[in-house]
C-alpha cells in the first residue's frame, strides 16, 4: 500500500455554459458571458475559504478550461489538462490523483463525475451518492495519506452563491465599518499566534525541529521557515515590490537567527497596518507567482492579500501544531491558536 502525504481535494464544477445543441460539439460549448462573471465572483469567495491551490486539473472540454482559468486567474497557479476528467472512468480520475504530492488540488470538471468521484473516496465504489455539485459550486475532501476508496472526509460543501457572497463579504456584511477594523483585528491575532509558535519553538531540540513530517513543509523547522517567508514575501509585494524571493529560497543558519528575523518582521507588519488607508484595500498588489504559475503576473486586491496572510496562516499554524503534538510536547504546552483566547487575555 502506498502512502503520501495528505491531500485537500477541491472539487469546483464549471460555470453556466452554452446550451446543448446539434450544431456545436458537447466539447466545444463555451461558459456563457453570465457563466464568467458568476464563475469568476465564485472563485475569489474561494479564495476565502482556502490559503491557496498548488495545483489545478482541469477537463479538456471548453467550458472546463475556462472555468480554470478564472480559477487560475485568482489562485495564481496554472491549470494542466487531464483528460479522465473529460470522458475518463472515475477509477482513472483516482488513480491520476494517487500519486499526486500537491498539498492543496483542484479538479475542474463536470456532473455527474464529480459527484461520482466524492462519493468514491468518500465511501468506496458501493457507497450511495448522495453529494451533487451545481454549476460554480465546490466542495473540499481532505484525503487520507493512503489515498483508498473511502480514505476521505467530507470537509465542506459550498453552493455558488454562497460563494459570491463570501466574495463581497466585506461590502455586503459591513457597510456601515470601516474594513480595516477586522483587517486589523486578524493580523493582531497572525502576531499573537506566531509569538505562542515562537515561544514553543525555543524548547524544541533541533532533533525535534527536524524530525520528518507527511504534512506541512516536512518537519517543523520548515513549516515556520514558510510561515517566516509567506509573512515576508506578501508584505514586500504589499510595499510594491512584485517580484520578492521565493518562499523556498529564504533560509536561516539557526534557529535563533530565524525566531528573531521573524520577530524583526512583525514590527515591519505592524507599521504597514497603521499606516493602511481604507481607500489602498480596493488597489490592486502585483506580485509576480513563484509557485506552480511560477513566472506569471497577477495583480491581486489588497484586501484580499491580507486576508490571504491571515488566513495562510492559521492553516500553516494547524500544521506546525500537529507536529508539535507528534514530536512529544504536552497539551498543555502547546501554542493556543484560538482568537477567543486572545481576546478573554486582553479583557483581563
Amino acid at each position: 500500500m502506498a502512502y503520501h502525504p495528505a491531500m485537500d481535494l477541491l472539487l469546483f464544477r464549471h460555470g453556466i455554459a452554452e446550451p446543448s445543441s446539434a450544431a456545436v460539439d458537447d466539447a466545444d460549448r463555451a461558459l456563457t458571458d453570465e457563466g464568467r462573471d458568476r464563475t469568476r465572483a465564485a472563485a475569489r469567495g474561494l479564495l476565502r475559504l482556502l490559503p491557496g491551490i498548488d495545483l489545478i486539473l482541469t477537463s479538456p472540454k471548453v467550458r472546463a478550461r475556462q472555468t480554470a482559468e478564472l480559477l487560475s486567474e485568482v489562485m495564481g497557479v496554472k491549470p494542466r489538462v487531464l483528460d479522465a476528467l473529460g470522458e475518463g472512468s472515475i477509477r482513472d480520475v483516482a488513480a491520476a490523483l494517487a500519486d499526486l504530492e500537491e498539498p492543496i488540488v483542484a479538479v475542474v470538471g463536470h456532473e455527474p463525475q464529480l459527484s461520482l468521484l466524492a462519493e468514491y473516496l468518500l465511501g468506496g465504489p458501493d457507497a450511495n451518492a448522495f453529494l451533487i455539485l451545481k454549476k460554480a459550486s465546490a466542495a473540499l475532501l481532505e484525503v487520507g495519506e493512503c489515498r483508498d476508496p473511502g480514505s476521505a472526509n467530507l470537509l465542506w460543501s459550498v453552493p455558488p452563491r454562497a460563494l459570491r457572497l463570501l466574495a463581497t463579504a466585506a461590502e455586503s456584511y459591513m457597510p456601515q465599518t470601516s474594513t480595516l477594523v477586522p483587517i486589523r483585528r486578524l493580523h493582531a491575532h497572525r502576531r499573537w499566534v506566531n509569538d505562542r509558535l515562537r515561544d514553543a519553538a525555543e524548547q524544541l531540540t533541533d532533533e525535534q525541529l527536524d524530525q520528518p513530517f507527511e504534512i506541512g513543509m516536512g518537519s517543523i523547522r520548515s513549516t515556520l521557515t514558510h510561515l517566516y517567508a509567506a509573512e515576508y514575501v506578501w508584505l514586500e509585494a504589499l510595499r510594491s515590490n512584485p517580484t520578492p524571493p521565493a518562499p523556498a529560497s529564504i533560509r536561516f543558519p539557526d534557529t535563533a537567527t530565524g525566531l528573531d528575523a521573524w520577530r524583526a518582521l512583525e514590527n515591519h507588519w505592524q507599521d504597514y497596518l497603521d499606516q493602511l488607508t481604507e481607500e489602498a484595500l480596493d488597489q490592486p498588489v502585483a506580485k509576480v507567482s513563484t509557485s506552480s504559475g511560477a513566472g506569471r503576473r497577477f495583480e491581486t486586491p489588497r484586501l484580499d492579500v491580507l486576508l490571504h496572510v491571515c488566513t495562510h496562516a492559521q492553516y500553516t499554524t494547524a500544521q506546525a501544531i500537529n507536529m508539535m503534538r507528534r514530536v512529544g510536547v504536552p497539551a498543555q504546552a502547546l501554542p493556543d491558536s484560538m482568537l477567543i483566547t486572545m481576546s478573554r487575555e486582553q479583557s483581563v
